[in-house]
Formats: structure tokens, C-alpha cells, sequence
């Protein structure tokens, strides 16, 4: 009988090891990935809601040309922060140009460009609200869900500022453009395919498949192969990258257009990326290739070269005359 005790007791320690087990397994998995389990587009016009409140911020003049910052709050709590670029001397309702562009940079990308051409620009701040400097892999883990909130409120965010926009005065309803650059060119599709008040998408020095720019940049860290695909695997699912990476909805885009400009010699991202990007593109596309570095807000040169290609096309394609 003694015997018989002593064999349940070691089986039920067993079993509670494997169930502690099991749950200390369970547990990071549901953290991590239950926020992108799903499909997070299905519920993007409910997050998107609609505009409740309207604050103007700050407003100001350089060089003639008006900026205003504004925060909109939608019904559904959203909030988006973003800075409208007004031309100088504009008359009549013009093109709208919304940018995302590097996540350090959000809506500041409107006053890096000295001549838009003509052009309404504006740019939002991504919803982030986490640590801003990400070195290694405890500051992702440590800030992993508001980089998940973030990436899944972002097409919300630019859904809801056209909404405040087309109905300003100084913006033409028919002529709204998005321009994603770098780090924004990953997300700049996905609001490009779902609203078709949108009609030009452009992908300025992007790329696609964030699991192979993960796993570049972990290139020099991670030395053993496998672990690091696997790890840039995870990194791409965490992100919600198995519904929201580019390539998945550029096509959606068709039949309006998507121009995509990338700068050969370009390192910041693998050249596999920049060919996934481009073999993802539906009808019609079209590809420039740039020489020179990759845009930054301290390259006053690329900035300036890149946004002029850009605006002087959306001009010259509209008829905007300064």
C-alpha cells in the first residue's frame, strides 16, 4: 500500500512539473501573440471611428508656408497627432500628399521639405507610446505591446486624418496621394488598398518580407542560421507581419497606381526585401532607380532630391502651378 502511495505522489509531482511547465510555455505565447491571433484589419474601420474632436495645437509660418499642428480624437478613442504643410499663396484647393515616413520622424516629415510644389502635405505621428530608443531584445520585449498597438493602429490613424482632411478647404478630395518612406513604405500599403479615395500609392526606399530584414539586421548578433530565421520568423508574427506586410496588399491596390522608388547600393535593407516589394506589384506599377544614400532628416540632399521627384510628378499629373 505504501508503495502504491508513494508511486501516485511521484506521478502527480510529475504531472504538476509538466503542467507548470506548460503553462510557463503558455503564458509569454498568449502575451506575445494574442493581439495578432487574428486578422487586426478586419477591425480597422472600427477603430477608425469617426472625428469627435478637433484640437489645433501650435501654428506657424517659414518661409512663407503655413504649418499647423493638430490632434484628432475619434469616437473610438483614438487619438492621431499630425502636421498639416500649407503652400504659401494657394488659392484654390490643391493635391493632398499624406506621408509616413521614419518612425523617429512621423509628423515632422512635413517640415523637412523647403518646397512642396504646390502640394498640401501632412504627416501623423505613429500612435507608439513606448520606450523610443529600442537597442537590443529586452527593450522590444519590454515594449513588444506597444509596438503591436502601434503597427495595428497606424492605417486607423492615416483612415481617420483623410477623414479631417478632404473636408478642409485647402484640399481637393480627388487628388490624395500616399508616400511611404522607408520604414513607412511598410505600412503605406495597407491604408493605400483599403481606401480608394486614395489614388496613388508611392513606396519611397522600402522594401517588403520584414522577416528577412529582421533577420539581416540580426546578421552580426545571431550567428547560427536557423535560430536567426527562426527568430526573424517570430519577430514578423509578433508584428502582425503575417497580415499586414506589403506584399500582401499591394495587389489590392490595382487598378490604381503604386510608383516605388529605390536607390541601388541602397544597405539598409536585403536586396531580397527591395526584389520581394517589387515582384508584389499589380497593375500599374512603376520603379525608379536612384543612385546616392538613403533618406535620412540629417541628408538635407536625399530629402530634398527624393521629395522633389515625388511632388513635382503629383504637380505636373494634376496641373498644380504654384
Amino acid at each position: 500500500m505504501k508503495a502504491k502511495k508513494e508511486t501516485r505522489f511521484k506521478y502527480f509531482k510529475i504531472g504538476y512539473v509538466l503542467l507548470f511547465s506548460v503553462l510557463l510555455l503558455l503564458i509569454p505565447i498568449i502575451y506575445f501573440f494574442a493581439p495578432v491571433f487574428f486578422d487586426p484589419s478586419d477591425t480597422f474601420l472600427q477603430r477608425k471611428g469617426s472625428v469627435v474632436n478637433v484640437t489645433q495645437t501650435r501654428t506657424w509660418q517659414e518661409k512663407g508656408n503655413r504649418f499647423i499642428d493638430v490632434t484628432l480624437k475619434s469616437t473610438s478613442g483614438l487619438v492621431v497627432d499630425l502636421t498639416v504643410h500649407i503652400p504659401k499663396e494657394i488659392t484654390t484647393s490643391r493635391p493632398l500628399s499624406i506621408v509616413l515616413a521614419g518612425y523617429g520622424t512621423g509628423r515632422r516629415a512635413t517640415e523637412l521639405i523647403d518646397d512642396s510644389k504646390g502640394i498640401i502635405l501632412a504627416a501623423i505621428s505613429y500612435p507608439y507610446y513606448g520606450d523610443i530608443q529600442i537597442n537590443d531584445i529586452s527593450q522590444f520585449l519590454l515594449n513588444v505591446k506597444e509596438i503591436q498597438q502601434a503597427i495595428i493602429d497606424t492605417t486607423p490613424a492615416v483612415l481617420l486624418a483623410l477623414d479631417y482632411l478632404i473636408k478642409q478647404p485647402y484640399v481637393n478630395p480627388e487628388q490624395v496621394e500616399i508616400v511611404g518612406v522607408s520604414f513607412g513604405a511598410f505600412l503605406a500599403a495597407v491604408p493605400g488598398a483599403m481606401d480608394e479615395r486614395v489614388k496613388r500609392v508611392w513606396l519611397v526606399q522600402g522594401a517588403a518580407d520584414p522577416a528577412s530584414v529582421f533577420e539581416y539586421y540580426m546578421s552580426s548578433d545571431v550567428m547560427n542560421k536557423s535560430l536567426r530565421r527562426i527568430a526573424a520568423s517570430l519577430l514578423e508574427y509578433v508584428i502582425a507581419g503575417h497580415y499586414l506586410k506589403p506584399e500582401l496588399w499591394l495587389g489590392k491596390i490595382s487598378p490604381r497606381p503604386v510608383i516605388v522608388i529605390n536607390t541601388r547600393h541602397d544597405v539598409t535593407f536585403p536586396k531580397k526585401s527591395v526584389a520581394t516589394l517589387h515582384q508584389a506589384l499589380g497593375q500599374p506599377n512603376e520603379v525608379i532607380w536612384l543612385k546616392g544614400l538613403h533618406v535620412r532628416p540629417d541628408r538635407k540632399g536625399v530629402v530634398q532630391q527624393l521629395s522633389s521627384i515625388v511632388l513635382s510628378r503629383i504637380a505636373a499629373d494634376y496641373g498644380t502651378s504654384k
